[in-house]
């Protein structure tokens, strides 16, 4: 299945390509994350902040895979309204839905507050 075609923006922004290094040698780790995309390397990141030796891998150089063909865009707004989520699931449970979004943003940026590269930018402040 092709992902994506044309140019991609993601791949020509990062500067940390060279990072990626072919594993040679039988290693060992206490987690094997499959994929070096925005949500493997996220989930590596938490493990490796909570004490795990991770190694990451991927087939493709770090976030050239789905997550290039990302627009990177975070929005508050689900799939489905609030008011037809709140049908289906219950108000509690579609409102628990929306803070999770709204909470996610804002752990996307602390995790890349550090990162002088990150290019997170906030428009609804």
């Amino acid at each position: 299945m092709k992902l994506m075609w044309g140019d991609r923006f993601w791949p020509g922004q990062s500067r940390n390509a060279e990072l990626a290094r072919t594993i040679t040698a039988d290693c060992r780790c206490d987690v094997l994350v499959v994929g070096a995309g925005v949500t493997g390397t996220t989930l590596a990141d938490a493990l490796v902040a909570a004490g795990l030796d991770v190694i990451v891998v991927d087939k493709r150089q770090p976030g050239c895979g789905s997550t290039s063909a990302s627009t990177a865009l975070l929005l508050y707004e689900l799939d489905t309204p609030l008011r037809r989520l709140s049908k289906m699931i219950g108000r509690e449970r579609a409102d628990r839905v929306y803070r999770m979004g709204v909470e996610a943003i804002a752990r996307i940026e602390q995790l890349t507050a550090d990162l002088a590269d990150a290019g997170l930018v906030r428009f609804d402040r």
